[in-house]
């Protein structure tokens, strides 16, 4: 019984964490959203075919709303797992978005013109 006690505030002592991780993965969804846009918009060809049939059929409304889908999807396949798997999930957001999101800003840059 008292591990579960343990566990149990373990999992509270650690939102303000799970809190911080959740909030990294929006803004690293954020930046891959706001990155391809952009680089779309100079040009670039969009490398995933999904996504590209999706802004087809649906727009950039349908890319943020796929997004949405998710991290809600995410936040209810961590709410199944125990308190000390549970940061995987958005860490392991972060880290895709994140990764994408530097290869997007990598092409972007590539495209402007650099002065001395």
């Amino acid at each position: 019984m008292s591990t579960v006690v343990e566990v149990s505030r373990a999992g509270e002592m650690d939102k303000p964490k799970m809190d911080l991780w959740w909030g990294l993965a929006v803004l690293t969804g954020l930046g891959d959203l706001v990155t391809t846009r952009i680089g779309l918009q100079l040009g670039l060809e969009e490398g995933n075919h999904l996504i590209v049939l999706l802004l087809e059929a649906a727009g950039w409304a349908g890319f943020t709303l796929f997004k949405i889908a998710i991290l809600a999807g995410a936040l209810l396949f961590a709410a199944k797992l125990s308190a000390e798997k549970r940061p995987a999930v958005p860490l392991g957001l972060a880290a895709t978005w994140s990764l994408v999101t530097v290869i997007n800003t990598i092409h972007v840059a590539a495209l402007l013109p650099v002065t001395l």
